[in-house]
This record gives structure tokens, sequence and C-alpha cells, in this order.
């Protein structure tokens, strides 16, 4: 799955599979089985542990829009299943593994969100925002650390990185250096 900035929409891009074609079987890796238009411009993507649930931002339209598939089934289908409105600029999202809890970093507004993504019985979900951490500078990239117990953001401008205890929303550390642009994370598998 890749988001499509300019157009605002997600494509599902096939990276190995063969399709049938001109009598013999061709590959189609590369291929785009299907896109779908969800918002105005779109800044980022996360996928839940399981596949079966996707999150996008739209910077623009400043909301969570969260979409349900069966990737085993029909990886090219996406049903729309909630949206949520989120302060100024949403530039990040990451999920929980399970996809239970999401966090949207916003960048003019200077916060993290932090989402419950709520399962009813009926089948539907439903994203509720559980609280609003106020950072002391604009985020941009995250990534979920110790079993998704603490939540690494990193300012968008200035080298800054914040720890948040996903549990309370409390910042634990906050740490600066001399560069810029931080433009990804990752944690090591040793943690």
């Amino acid at each position: 799955l890749t988001t499509n900035r300019g157009s605002g929409s997600v494509a599902v891009i096939d990276l190995d599979r063969a399709l049938p074609g001109g009598g013999e079987r061709m590959s189609a890796a590369g291929a785009v089985l299907a896109e779908w238009d969800l918002g105005r411009r779109l800044a980022d993507l996360a996928v839940s542990g399981d596949g079966r649930h996707v999150f996008v931002v739209d910077e623009a339209g400043d909301e969570l829009i969260c979409g349900a598939r069966d990737h085993a089934a029909a990886p090219e289908d996406l049903r729309l299943v909630a949206r949520l409105a989120v302060p100024g600029a949403p530039v990040s999202v990451t999920a929980s593994s399970d996809g239970a809890r999401v966090y949207v970093a916003s960048l003019w507004a200077r916060r993290l969100t932090i989402i419950d993504a709520e399962q009813a019985t009926d089948g539907r979900s439903r994203l509720v925002a559980r609280t609003t951490i106020e950072l002391p500078f604009a985020p941009r990239r995250q990534v979920l650390a110790d079993d998704g117990r603490v939540l690494i953001v990193a300012g968008s401008f200035a080298a800054e990185l914040a720890t948040i205890d996903t549990d309370s929303g409390e910042i634990l550390t906050r740490r600066a250096w001399d560069a810029h642009n931080v433009r990804g994370l990752a944690v090591s598998p040793d943690g």
C-alpha cells in the first residue's frame, strides 16, 4: 500500500503476483491492483499488524481515515469504516500491532493525538480520541518501542526526540542534538 500525496489516494501495488496474459503467464509484479480516493493530501499510512486495518492521515483535511480490508481474500478491496478530525496538519500515523491504538502527529498544532480504534458489536469501527499531548516541538516521524509501551517522536525541523508513555500519555524524556530534518526512525531488533 502506498499513499499518493497529490491525488489523495491509496494504491495497492502487487509485488509478486503473476497474472495470465496472452496465453502464457506473465509477471505483474509492480502492477497497481486498485486505487482508493480517500482525501485531499495524504501524508502517511500505517497498517495494523494483522493487515486488516489501514490508517491514513490527510494533512490538508486534518483527519485520520480508517479502512478495513481482507488482505488474504481480496487485497485490492478497502472498505471505509471511520474518519476522525485531528489537530492541524497531521503528518504521520503509527498503529499498535493489533490496530487498537493509533498515534497521529500534527505538525503545525505541535500535538500528538492518541486514538482508540474500537470495534462495535455490529462490526463497525469507531475512532475515539483518547488524549492529545502538547509537544515542545513540531513533530514529524514516530515509532513504537518497548513492545508498544513507548512512542518515540522526532521533531520535523530541529533534531529533537521525545519518548512518550503510551498508557499515560506522559512525556518521559526529551533530547536534542545538532542536526535537522529527521525523516526516518527505526528500532533495532534488540530494542
